[in-house]
């Protein structure tokens, strides 16, 4: 559906209106109309541009996927470096992209409200000579929108290139996450599974608590935890039948769902030893006769500490933690658990189960 020009105009301004108001600088005729000049092809853009997906970082971050006509394009929103991920070409973010982006984003201006208020007021419409507002005037006051051609990338990519994105900038950035930290984030962005919560991921990047990527980490194993007894399942059923479709069945027609603690030491029967060994180090898990079960209770324990509060338990301490190595084993982990669980196998079937 075509986007309505002036609909998206008045959005634009008004968002600046209302960040001028809630810092006590309103300025008189604050609701006249007003537009950014554009020429045809900034008018086709913002008529026609599409936002399909977005994922935030707070109020001034953001990456979407988007389309204009056939056209598709992943943008970022208040990154501070350009973009070096593979199949993604930059180019320039026309006036039209902008307006659209910004006036439905709606990123917190980075400018103070006085600026706001000396840009926006050179002139609204009914003044002698008044043309528009210039978009770079407009785009300065605003986190910087980029832009990148993505012609032949298949949609279900999008949530994989968000985390490729967000690593990306983190390697510039200001980011607590190091080098090796990120390898092990790029090589989950690898498996290109859709079933992968890149969603949890991609935003715990930004997040400053380190606990919040241990969590994403930690959602990613869990969406594996029906694996084991499904495919069990389907064997012995001699049912072919894809591991998650006998996992909704189960939930949906009796109530089944996997214990969290057993079905984590059976699928970490997919994960390396060494991986798990350093998980336990990191925890400070002495050795044990089974690194699986060790490092299962470790990781599990972990978990509850964070999402739970009980009086009497020890609070996790934070600063004593190197989360970079605990996250990069846990990210290795996943790696390994997440391939196993669905790719297709082979089975005493005699044949591959969908997945």
């Amino acid at each position: 559906m075509s986007r309505e020009m002036i609909a998206a105009n008045a959005a634009l301004f008004g968002h600046l209106l209302d960040y001028c108001r809630d810092r006590g600088d309103e300025w008189p005729n604050g609701d006249a109309r007003r537009f950014v000049a554009s020429d045809d092809a900034d008018k086709r853009y913002l008529k026609e541009l599409r936002i399909l997906e977005v994922v935030r970082f707070g109020l001034r971050r953001a990456i979407a996927r988007i389309a204009v006509e056939e056209a598709h394009y992943f943008v970022t929103v208040g990154f501070e470096f350009d973009s070096s991920v593979d199949g993604l070409v930059s180019v320039e973010a026309n006036g039209g992209a902008v307006v659209a982006i910004l006036s439905e984003l709606r990123p917190l201006p980075v400018a103070p409200a006085s600026m706001v208020r000396n840009i926006v007021e050179v002139g609204k419409m009914g003044d002698v000579g008044y043309i528009g507002h210039d978009i770079g005037s407009v785009h300065s006051l605003f986190p910087e929108v980029r832009l990148y051609e993505c012609s032949n990338m298949p949609a279900e990519s999008t949530w994989r290139v968000f985390l490729l994105l967000g690593v990306d900038e983190c390697s510039l950035g200001e980011s607590w996450v190091d080098a090796g930290l990120r390898e092990g984030l790029v090589n989950l962005a690898s498996i290109q599974n859709a079933d992968l919560p890149y969603g949890a991921l991609c935003r715990s990047i930004f997040d400053w608590d380190p606990t919040a990527m241990y969590m994403a980490l930690y959602r990613c194993i869990e969406a594996t935890y029906a694996y084991e007894a499904c495919r069990r399942l389907a064997v012995a059923l001699q049912v072919d039948e894809s591991w998650q479709s006998i996992a909704a069945v189960l939930q949906k027609e009796i109530g089944w769902y996997p214990r969290e603690a057993q079905s984590l030491v059976l699928v970490l029967q997919y994960a390396d030893d060494g991986d798990l060994r350093e998980i336990c180090d990191q925890l400070n898990v002495g050795p044990a006769d089974d690194v699986k079960v060790a490092a299962a209770r470790a990781i599990y324990e972990l978990r509850n500490r964070l999402v739970h509060f009980r009086v009497g338990q020890e609070a996790v301490r934070r600063e004593a933690m190197d989360w970079n190595r605990l996250c990069e084993s846990m990210s290795r982990v996943v790696a390994d658990v997440f391939s196993t669980a669905f790719r297709r196998m082979d089975v005493e079937l005699g044949q591959p189960l969908v997945s």
